[in-house]
């Protein structure tokens, strides 16, 4: 079964790293689309030192993460830090489903940030049973300049979604003390040369946000290893 899981990530693509000290748990912008694959956790592990696995998939909604979250964490049994990015996919659907359709107020569509939070305790919760750390990371300014066919009270409205997405993300942190890295507070990110498209950065983008992490570097540096972690350690040959 594992070897299965190990597969599947490598045909999507992920940098699996069974080995790593930190993992990233994500959708598209996790995996690095718009850059080469790794975007922001390619370019954090290089400037860290820290080996980093990617356990992104493209596409994928929080609901589909939070069954995932166990399988892929046994790719990745030495990763002591979970970073968690989610929730894009439906905070779009939201935005965009007939429910919606580009024109109402978050409240409107709360539920489906309720929802999101909720995926998100259980991914959380997994972690911990997985006895690793989670650090959850909030979305950044969106640019004007990739959406033309919104005026300036349509993009505001968009953006108050992005805003309502970040509340949930912070929310389900608070909970229980976890540490969120506000890559929201990138003032000048919602400028053009940092999106390859109206979604996903690009790499200027991705590099912005591997600083922007480091800069916190104190709440995530993996735990020296314990008495369990050398009585589990196995030489490399």
């Amino acid at each position: 079964m594992q070897r299965a899981v190990i597969l599947f990530f490598l045909l999507a693509g992920c940098n699996v790293q069974p080995e790593a000290e930190l993992a990233a748990f994500g959708d598209s912008v996790t995996w690095g689309y718009g850059d080469l694959p790794g975007g922001w956790v390619r370019r954090l592990e290089a400037k860290s030192g820290y080996s980093v696995t990617n356990l992104a998939v493209p596409g994928e909604r929080a609901d589909g993460a939070a069954g995932r979250i166990d399988g892929a964490l046994r790719t990745a049994p030495n990763a002591k830090t979970v970073f968690v990015l989610h929730g894009g996919n439906d905070w779009i659907l939201a935005w965009r489903g007939n429910w919606c359709k580009q024109s109402c107020e978050p409240a409107v569509v709360d539920n489906k940030y309720v929802h999101i939070g909720d995926h998100l305790r259980k991914i959380r919760a997994t972690i911990a049973r997985r006895e690793k750390r989670t650090v959850f990371l909030t979305y950044w300014p969106d640019d004007p300049t990739k959406f033309p066919q919104y005026d300036a009270a349509t993009f505001a409205l968009y953006q108050r979604h992005r805003l309502r997405l970040n509340a949930e993300i912070e929310r389900v942190a608070a909970e229980n003390d976890d540490h969120v890295i506000h890559l929201d507070d990138l003032a000048d990110f919602g400028s053009e040369g940092n999106f390859f498209d109206a979604l996903h950065p690009s790499p200027q983008g991705y590099e912005k946000i591997a600083i922007r992490i480091l800069a916190d570097l104190a709440s995530w540096v993996p735990d020296p290893p314990g008495p369990k972690d050398l009585l589990d350690f196995k030489p490399r040959l």
